[in-house]
């Protein structure tokens, strides 16, 4: 399972309570919600080396004879396999941002990504009708019949190890960290 499978089950569970509470007569606190985005300056983001090679360690159980009941059956890592753990994480809130504007093409970027999530095709290769080719054209303000590329990435695929914002030459790769921020209405 992926990890942002699991992050979508919470927040939908959450919205079915929600809708459930209304459906009753019993309409939850309105709540308000935003979004936030800081830009990580690129040489300040770091992995732990070899995060990618570190093991996923289930967490350790009670022993069997000692289950009684309804009972917790997971117990708490130890500190230090807490911190390897914690190592593993691919930071989901954390995202690579493309500025077409400032890239120059260079494909570095792609040669560098290490789970080959990142390709730079010829907008003709994509999926698009010739009505999206034409209005990202002209978005882009690139001429009818001229070359023009795309910059494709597999989220699903990304590690978030920030090797592609790190070697972009022109800033045009960046690493933004998103934080969704929900409280009541007057807080």
């Amino acid at each position: 399972m992926v990890p942002w499978a699991i992050i979508d089950a919470v927040a939908n569970g959450k919205r079915a309570a929600r809708g459930i509470q209304e459906f009753l007569g019993r309409a939850a606190p309105a709540s308000r919600f935003s979004l936030r985005f800081e830009k990580v300056p690129t040489r300040q983001y770091v992995r732990s080396e070899d995060y990618d090679l570190l093991p996923r360690e289930a967490p350790p159980t009670t022993d069997l004879g000692r289950r009684t009941g309804i009972s917790e059956v997971e117990t708490a890592y130890d500190e230090a396999s807490a911190r390897t753990q914690g190592e593993r994480c691919l930071a989901c809130h954390l995202q690579t941002i493309y500025d077409a504007q400032k890239c120059v093409l260079c494909n570095r970027c792609v040669d560098i990504c290490p789970e080959n999530c990142l390709k730079l095709v010829p907008l003709g290769d994509t999926d698009l009708d010739d009505e999206q080719i034409d209005a990202a054209r002209e978005q882009a303000g690139v001429a009818a019949g001229a070359t023009a590329s795309a910059m494709l990435k597999d989220d699903e695929r990304c590690i978030r190890c920030g090797l592609c914002a790190v070697r972009c030459p022109t800033d045009a790769m960046t690493m933004e960290l998103l934080y969704y921020e929900e409280g009541r209405v007057g807080t």
